[in-house]
């Protein structure tokens, strides 16, 4: 109704027009506004949303967290969400694949960027949520993922952000 409109009118506008909101701002913006909306609301409008996120393509297949950035493995994860919330998927998805899989490091972890030598958790987590999303059938790939995760895992369950950091 009107109140769902009033709260969609701030929240939408700004991060479909403007080139100064982040990644992380838009995609939590379309889904507050899908959580608003409730399940069977159609998605907001795709258009606006979709050239911002193809402004962070980059050519090796994934995307950066801003325009002109370097190639981030969990802002391609975030791309990913935010194309889903729109009802949509994000274009090339093979591209996307053999993104994730570059990322992949030597302890079956994944890492952010091309440079890190080192696998991350947040990276593993949005590497393995893209290959399931975009359907990889890669055993390989997921049981390494696993390794990886078990190996940092802390004795009290958590994990931290990556192997030897402290929390």
């Amino acid at each position: 109704g009107d109140d769902l409109d009033d709260l969609r009118a701030p929240l939408l506008p700004a991060a479909a027009t403007t080139g100064r909101t982040s990644l992380a701002d838009r995609v939590s913006a379309l889904f507050t506004v899908r959580l608003l909306s409730g399940a069977g609301a159609p998605p907001p409008p795709a258009e606006a949303h979709a050239a911002a996120f193809e402004a962070l393509r980059c050519d090796d297949g994934g995307y950066a967290r801003a325009p002109g950035g370097a190639s981030s493995t969990y802002a391609t994860f975030l791309v990913a969400v935010g194309y889903d919330l729109l009802g949509a998927s994000p274009p090339d998805a093979g591209g996307i694949a053999a993104f994730v899989r570059r990322r992949r490091r030597d302890d079956g972890g994944f890492a952010d960027a091309d440079r890190m030598p080192r696998s991350s958790v947040n990276p593993t987590a949005a590497a393995v949520a893209l290959a399931a999303a975009g359907g990889l059938d890669d055993a390989a790939l997921y049981d390494g993922a696993a390794r990886f995760l078990l190996d940092v895992q802390r004795g009290d369950g958590g994990f931290p952000a990556g192997r030897g950091a402290p929390t």
